[in-house]
């Protein structure tokens, strides 16, 4: 399939066969494209929590869509989902952070010599400079960086034939709490339910709908 094949394919799923699981070395490869995302300048300010037997996802769906909230609709799809994964945001882009992506990427071959490391480690203090300063704040550009992600992830997984769900309708409030998120400087954004639609999924078969092309570009 070409790219807008995928694209094309790619649909919200709404209601997910509990009976079907994603194989080890397929999630493995989603795995693969989260951590291999692209990021500003690199910074790679994520973190994601897997919640992949029946136990954590329960735990999962009871933070993130409690019964009586306005999110407990969520909750069988988390449940239901072979996989339901918390896609999370750093909130601050520490020095000792920085430091250490400096050193991965310098252990992993990335410079060529002494001064292409300090002048990169330059341009992105620059760039989280800017973004710290900004009226947005840090945060909020560590958050666009994991949507980022989530766009990535979600065509990955059209293209392996794996179905998909982001959602942002979650309580924040309680996946804080039962993650321990803010301790760990982290805020969450969305989860991400993987697996496969059953056939009672009524938006399987319904056409996608896009504003036209004409709409949407101009060619300069």
């Amino acid at each position: 399939m070409t790219p807008a094949d995928v694209a094309a394919k790619r649909y919200a799923t709404k209601v997910f066969d509990p009976t079907q699981r994603i194989s080890d070395d397929d999630f493995a490869q989603l795995m693969a494209v989260m951590r291999l995302a692209p990021s500003s300048v690199n910074t790679q300010p994520w973190h994601f929590f897997v919640a992949a037997d029946d136990d954590a996802k329960t735990r999962l769906a009871a933070a993130a869509a409690p019964v009586g909230s306005i999110y407990a609709y969520n909750a069988p799809k988390i449940l239901a989902a072979s996989h339901s994964v918390v896609f999370s945001a750093q909130q601050t882009l520490s020095d000792d952070y920085l430091h250490h992506l400096s050193g991965v990427e310098q252990a992993d071959g990335r410079y060529k010599s002494p001064q292409a490391r300090s002048n990169y480690q330059n341009t992105r203090l620059q760039f989280v400079t800017i973004n710290r300063e900004d009226p947005r704040g840090l945060a909020d550009w560590c958050a666009r960086q994991v949507y980022l992600n989530i766009g990535a992830s979600l065509m990955a997984a059209a293209q392996m034939g794996i179905d998909a769900l982001p959602m942002e309708g979650i309580d924040t409030d309680g996946l804080n709490k039962t993650l321990n998120l803010n301790n760990q400087g982290l805020q969450p954004l969305a989860i991400i339910c993987f697996g496969y639609a059953a056939q009672e999924d009524f938006n399987a078969d319904l056409p996608k709908s896009r504003l036209p092309m004409g709409e949407l570009f101009t060619h300069l």
